[in-house]
């Protein structure tokens, strides 16, 4: 089935090929069979195998077999890999889908991705990241907070890992986590007129 291509990065053919270019190029760092990246992305298995034949073609992916299982993964050798990445990152990674879950929470002031998916997603070098760590900066209903993240869960495939602080906090404290957090990288979540 074709869907439209996305509305922040409609480079793509379809938002389906751009949720699985996701999936290899972002979320997963290893071997994938075509049943998990189906299940992940919602696209049938015989759209997966199409599309994952015009990846390979194109050298953006290697596959291999695991007895009869297909697997594949995104070829770093590629020469699009490091900016194909960081478009997918930028345009539809977490700070994204958070901006989406985060939006219609009331009483959020500011919120921003830190800890190791920030410092990968600015470009300093590491192993990926287990998980996405967010600061929410505000007064908002914990639970509302956490079913948000909740849902960015499902869609990301990684733990969503939320602090909640007050906006005086954040401005002026000089305790250690939150001097820490404020001090390495981090990435806002674009909120838009939201909370």
């Amino acid at each position: 089935m074709q869907t439209k291509s996305p509305d922040l990065l409609p480079i793509f053919r379809s938002r389906g090929l751009a949720r699985l270019l996701l999936e290899l190029f972002v979320i997963r760092d290893d071997w994938t069979s075509m049943s998990a990246l189906s299940r992940a992305t919602g696209l049938s298995i015989s759209t997966v195998h199409r599309e994952v034949d015009r990846l390979a073609e194109a050298g953006l992916v290697v596959e291999t077999r695991a007895g009869n299982i297909r697997m594949a993964t995104a070829n770093h050798e590629a020469p699009y890999f490091t900016d194909l990445q960081s478009l997918l990152m930028k345009a539809l990674g977490p700070a994204q889908v958070l901006a989406d879950e985060l939006a219609e929470v009331a009483g959020i002031e500011e919120a921003f991705v830190h800890g190791s998916w920030a410092a990968r997603y600015l470009g300093e070098p590491g192993p990926p990241p287990a998980d996405i760590d967010v600061i929410v900066v505000g007064r908002p209903s914990v639970r509302e907070v956490d079913r948000a993240c909740e849902r960015a869960e499902k869609r990301l495939g990684r733990e969503v890992a939320p602090t909640i602080v007050g906006p005086t906090t954040w401005n002026t404290s000089e305790a250690g986590f939150i001097r820490t957090v404020r001090a390495r990288p981090l990435v806002p979540i674009a909120l838009g007129d939201a909370g």
